[in-house]
């Protein structure tokens, strides 16, 4: 009967346990899935459906928001594929990289100082990307 009541109680004790390292801390931010952003650049693009997305990551940026940095492939006027280009998205607007020289640049300043985290990088991405990879 004892040792009922006490292998009871460690299954309750358990379970507890387990429930309460399973929930979210309160005070941790929702960190939000990278599709809320690929909508976003969805809708900067000629034709939104012939997005091809790879690479892409959300990252917390010091002021609570986020980010997604990643790389999109779509056609364009003429139907054909452009290429994968570099964007960093916000959940209201996309940077592209391309353009001018000042505008890659900048987006390059953009780009290393937004799209990345603590995590040592990674060179071993299949792109040669001198950029992180984290898979």
């Amino acid at each position: 009967m004892v040792y009922r009541a006490v292998l009871t109680l460690a299954s309750i004790a358990g379970a507890l346990s387990f429930s309460t390292a399973c929930a979210p801390a309160i005070n941790e931010p929702h960190k939000p899935s990278v599709l809320e952003f690929e909508n976003t650049v969805r809708q900067t693009l000629r034709d939104p459906d012939s997005a091809k997305f790879r690479d892409n990551y959300v990252y917390p940026q010091p002021d609570g928001s986020f980010v997604a940095c990643g790389s999109v492939n779509a056609k364009n006027g003429y139907g054909g594929y452009t290429g994968y280009r570099r964007f960093i998205a916000t959940r209201e607007v996309a940077l592209f990289d391309g353009g001018t020289a000042l505008n890659v640049a900048n987006f390059d300043l953009d780009w290393m100082s937004r799209c990345r985290d603590n995590t040592p990088p990674s060179y071993s991405n299949a792109s040669g990307s001198p950029f992180h990879s984290y898979k």
